[in-house]
């Protein structure tokens, strides 16, 4: 995917770095719904997952410029 859109290192680097910070957001979220014994579905933990995932998604946008991060999702 990265070499199909030609995307220098150093943005490669940094979408990578993205996606790990927003997997340890949902760690994260997942370890604290645990320790206050909530389903991992619960509301409030459901409405951050969303927020977080938003964040990642303008994170991304600024890293790949739009029409490269449709090409993303896309694949």
């Amino acid at each position: 995917m990265f070499k199909r859109l030609g995307l220098a290192p150093e943005r490669v680097e940094k979408f990578m770095s993205n996606v790990m910070a927003l997997e340890e957001r949902f760690a994260d979220l997942s370890a604290a719904a645990e320790a206050k014994d909530l389903d991992d579905n619960d509301e409030a933990i459901a409405r951050l997952r969303g927020q977080a995932m938003r964040e990642c998604e303008v994170a991304q946008r600024e890293v790949l410029g739009a029409d490269d991060y449709q090409r993303v999702v896309d694949f």
